[in-house]
């Protein structure tokens, strides 16, 4: 993952990507982008610049437009970029399941082959 000061901000919307407790995400990625983006947490701290990758996907994993998410936790975007980065992530279909509440919340991510190839 690059420093703060080495990456651009995002352009377009941003479109976070948010789970609860439990949840999960199946998706297929296109291509995945560095950068950073402005968030305000809900928690009262103020606003800050976080690392950010945006993940864009098959408009059949996500029909809503924009075709992206916007993954900000720094354990999911270290595991991902561990594909994108060498192009591991073309026929894959990765699985991505958050388990608790934050500040101890952790991420699952469960990668395997796309029906067809």
């Amino acid at each position: 993952m690059l420093p703060l000061d080495q990456v651009e901000d995002l352009p377009g919307a941003e479109v976070f990507l948010e789970l609860t407790d439990g949840q999960a995400i199946r998706f297929r990625v296109v291509s995945a982008e560095q950068g950073k983006a402005l968030i305000s947490p809900r928690d009262g701290r103020p606003p800050h610049w976080v690392n950010t990758l945006r993940v864009h996907v098959p408009p059949d994993d996500k029909p809503t437009i924009p075709h992206y998410w916007d993954i900000t936790s720094r354990k999911c975007i270290t595991a991902l970029l561990s594909y994108t980065d060498i192009g591991a992530h073309i026929g894959k279909v990765f699985t991505l399941r958050k388990e608790g509440n934050p500040p101890t919340c952790e991420y699952r991510l469960t990668v395997a082959p796309a029906l067809g190839g």
